[in-house]
């Protein structure tokens, strides 16, 4: 717990002025929008297992002969679920002496004072569902921690966006090209229909919810308005599709992709244990030391990947946001940090058409490594993974 700049401008003691948890403020807290697209599957099983069915074409003409035609396949499915947690420890005798001296107490035991209930109640837990949602649950890529280190939120588990995009990969399901979204908001409306007008044609009429990010709603409702008026069979809130059973959801969880999913209801899947442990928390006194934590298990998946109806938009090639420095030496030997995401799997990252050498993916979100010798000009960065080649906009500067 850091206190120092209530401690600057209150002072370094406790005066009963009448102040209380009223006076505490936080920011808000993204909500858990993300799980109504997911059928809940409370299981023990880490990995969660089914069997697709199917069979070829059994109809035939007639003829008195036996002749038979039709072969049953089973294929397996799985879908993952791993472990996570929370662990934190406040000493709340810092509040004592200062002007946040109401949320301390005088039992020695720490734990019961009123500041590790708030601190629970009001930050640790509400905290932890909004990175569930923000960056675990749609962004997630699961890396295993290295000992002793706290590892990053979106590490937890594997999200929607990596199941789709691994879908995809593996030829099970095939995007619907509709390109980028148009700047116009009634063009936009005519790309949501011929989304929907793209699927397969069994699948038309079935009830689904389509996942888009809060942005791609609004412009939707927006079109919609602007597009048919005001009147055609449309309030604020009707999100529906014409003439389909597809409804879109605006979820927190996909802020900055241009991405739109929609399944059947429960093939996608959230699968949970422990689940009680998501909204308590064990909380221990040592020394003075109060060490709240609590784990739980959860993972996201699709159970047949061919009823993945999405776009043709980040399909898990590398994303990149920044690089630092813009500069480098023709001499090559300049370290660079390239942050952004999707780079989990990198195979290669050059500047312009050369090598770069000494590339460590530190995580999906950041890679470093060194720029190679090249001629004095402007070049840019290009990653590599499975799913393709991303060139950057920005470039390096080689002097």
């Amino acid at each position: 717990m850091t206190i120092t700049d209530i401690l600057t401008e209150f002072g370094a003691y406790y005066i009963n002025s009448g102040q209380n948890m009223s006076r505490l403020y936080t920011l808000l807290h993204a909500k858990s929008a993300t799980d109504q697209m997911l059928a809940t599957t409370p299981t023990d099983d880490t990995v969660w297992r089914a069997a697709k069915a199917s069979i070829s074409s059994v109809m035939q003409p007639f003829q008195k002969g036996w002749t038979p035609k039709g072969t049953a396949t089973m294929e397996p499915l799985s879908i993952t679920q791993y472990k996570m947690k929370i662990d934190s420890e406040e000493y709340p005798d810092d509040l004592e002496v200062s002007w946040l001296g109401f949320l301390a107490d005088n039992n020695t035991d720490r734990k019961v004072w009123p500041f590790v209930r708030w601190f629970v109640e009001v930050l640790l837990l509400p905290k932890a569902k909004e990175e569930y949602e923000l960056d675990a649950v749609y962004f997630g890529k699961r890396k295993e921690p290295t000992a002793g280190t706290a590892g990053e939120t979106y590490e937890v588990m594997d999200g929607i966006l990596h199941a789709r995009n691994q879908a995809i990969l593996n030829s099970v399901t095939s995007p619907i090209a509709i390109g980028a979204w148009d700047s116009s908001d009634s063009v936009l409306v005519t790309q949501m229909e011929e989304f929907v007008d793209g699927f397969n044609a069994k699948y038309k009429n079935a009830t689904m919810l389509a996942g888009v990010n809060e942005t791609i709603h609004r412009r939707f409702l927006r079109g919609y308005r602007a597009k048919y008026g005001a009147n055609a069979n449309f309030t604020d809130t009707n999100s529906k599709v014409d003439f389909s059973n597809v409804t879109l959801v605006g979820l927190p969880s996909m802020i900055g992709s241009d991405a739109i999913w929609a399944t059947p209801m429960g093939n996608a899947r959230k699968l949970m244990k422990k689940t009680a442990n998501m909204s308590q928390i064990r909380i221990e006194n040592v020394d003075r030391l109060v060490k709240m934590y609590t784990d739980w298990f959860s993972g996201v998946g699709f159970v047949l990947g061919e009823l993945i109806f999405t776009n043709d938009l980040d399909l898990g090639k590398p994303v990149i946001d920044a690089i630092t420095p813009l500069a480098a030496a023709t001499a090559g030997g300049t370290a660079l940090t390239i942050t952004g995401r999707e780079f989990t799997g990198t195979t290669s990252v050059k500047l312009d058409t050369t090598a770069c050498t000494s590339v460590v993916v530190v995580n999906d979100r950041t890679i470093t490594c060194v720029t190679p010798a090249d001629d004095a000009g402007d070049y840019t960065v290009s990653i590599t993974n499975a799913y393709g080649t991303t060139v950057s906009v920005d470039e390096v500067t080689v002097s």
